[in-house]
């Protein structure tokens, strides 16, 4: 058997005392490394979740502008004298198509 275990006391308190004060020590420790551990793991979570919005916002500026191209191009599109696209948006918007006969390309 370990000495420490023989012996009646240590430093003069008794030696169920020591043994209990030693394993009170051992689950303070125990507590303070899982409490770290949970802080790591929530301050990781936040910047986990900081990197997917921060994504997710590039991928939808990412698609606007796309859509604001396509959205110009179609544009141009309409305002160019020689296509008949300009005659074609006004055929479906207008109450009185007859007055789109001024669109039509040469």
């Amino acid at each position: 058997m370990p000495p420490f275990l023989l012996a009646k006391s240590l430093f003069g308190f008794p030696r169920w005392s020591v043994i209990g004060l030693c394993a009170l020590l051992v689950a303070l420790v125990a507590l303070v490394l899982i409490d770290r551990i949970g802080t790591t793991a929530a301050t990781s979570n936040q910047a986990q979740r900081d990197a997917g919005a921060a994504a997710q916002r590039a991928q939808d500026l990412e698609t606007t502008i796309k859509r604001t191209e396509e959205g110009n191009a179609a544009r141009i599109e309409i305002r160019d004298p020689r296509s008949r696209a300009r005659y074609d948006q006004c055929v479906r918007s207008a109450r009185t198509p007859e007055n789109c006969q001024r669109f039509l390309p040469e």
